[in-house]
């Protein structure tokens, strides 16, 4: 419990500084918040990890559409854009490997 109290300090904070950094509707914002959603997840805060991967998918359909004409629905942005990062994986073990690159 007390390991995972540390660690959501440093995710909180690692949040705030690309909120600082690139903006709240930043996709790189989007990214960490994508990570945290996960751990948030891994962690079974469940609630919370549904309001973090709401979040996430708002922020990355919107640079997902600013960026391309194409456009899908907001629900599998993150799913989409993790399937590019990291192609033959699916979305569960890419997410996991998307936290180790950040």
């Amino acid at each position: 419990m007390q390991y995972e109290a540390h660690s959501l300090i440093h995710w909180r904070r690692a949040l705030a500084i690309a909120e600082a950094s690139f903006g709240a509707e930043h996709e790189v914002y989007g990214g960490v918040l994508l990570s945290y959603a996960v751990v948030l997840r891994q962690m079974k805060r469940k609630g919370e990890a549904k309001e973090a991967e709401r979040r996430t998918n708002a922020i990355l359909a919107k640079a997902a559409g600013e960026g391309s004409a194409r456009r899908g629905p907001p629900a599998t942005e993150s799913t989409r854009i993790l399937r590019e990062l990291m192609p033959g994986k699916n979305p569960v073990t890419a997410q996991r490997g998307f936290i180790l690159v950040l």
